[in-house]
């Protein structure tokens, strides 16, 4: 009995210097896979200068390589067999070990990407005489954070990359086309119904109202869908953490 309460207490412990010596282990691990990104990202911001759509190209291939290297990540730490056995004998806690997997998986990605593609549209505006896109067009993109639709974007992006970070950790049956599946089948069911209130309280064309209404309504439901992301990020981080330190004690 005191030797399950001190396991159990062992799991909540924290070590900053533990983390720092996790954090660097795990990243030699991987070193390979953050090099590649790393690479992709540094020459498609070069080469996205001369394109007249290079900044919406370089925005597309933002979200989307993050998306995917939050689900590469996510299913290699807890879907693999030899990357279980070795995160259950690392010598730290569960919380740390919790950490510095979600700062490796969501965090470090979405930093690297971003600074990998400002310095690759640095380098292309030294290396070509004329050039679409300039560093400060990359800060600017800050900018969109605030409005409603910006945040409502950056939400969904969460929301869905931490369906997956959190899910492959915490339904360990549950495949990567399957959270994909779910996820669509949600966002399918979140426009339906978003598509249905809408056309059902919708004033009619001449009224004077409509134009206030459709701004409003867009203001409510843009704040709904950032809530309900907050909603499933909280709860996804709360059930994995469970999750984990039941599997350790």
């Amino acid at each position: 009995m005191v030797q399950t309460m001190r396991r159990k207490d062992k799991t909540m412990e924290f070590s900053g210097k533990r983390l720092g010596f996790l954090l660097n282990k795990l990243i030699k691990e991987g070193k390979r896979e953050f090099l590649i990104v790393a690479l992709v990202f540094l020459i498609t911001g070069v080469f996205a200068t001369q394109l007249e759509i290079g900044e919406a190209i370089l925005i597309m291939a933002i979200m989307i390589g993050y998306f995917v290297s939050v689900c590469e990540n996510s299913f290699s730490w807890y879907k693999r067999q030899n990357k279980r056995i070795n995160s259950l004998l690392l010598p730290a806690s569960a919380f740390e070990k919790y950490i510095a997997i979600f700062i490796l998986t969501l965090v470090a990605p979405v930093v690297m990407i971003f600074l990998f593609t400002l310095v690759g549209v640095g380098l292309g505006n030294l290396i070509f005489a004329n050039c679409y896109i300039s560093p400060s067009n990359i800060l600017g993109w800050f900018d969109v954070f605030k409005s409603s639709e910006g945040l409502l974007t950056a939400s969904v992006l969460l929301g869905m990359a931490s369906v997956c970070f959190y899910g492959s950790l915490f339904f360990k049956k549950v495949t990567f086309p399957n959270l994909i599946g779910y996820a669509g089948l949600s966002l399918i069911a979140f426009n339906w119904i978003k598509e249905y209130i809408s056309h059902a309280y919708m004033p009619d064309w001449n009224s004077p109202y409509r134009e206030s209404f459709i701004d409003a309504y867009r203001d409510v439901m843009n704040c709904f869908g950032i809530g309900l992301n907050l909603v499933i990020f909280v709860g996804f981080m709360v059930l994995t953490y469970l999750r984990l330190k039941e599997e350790r004690s």
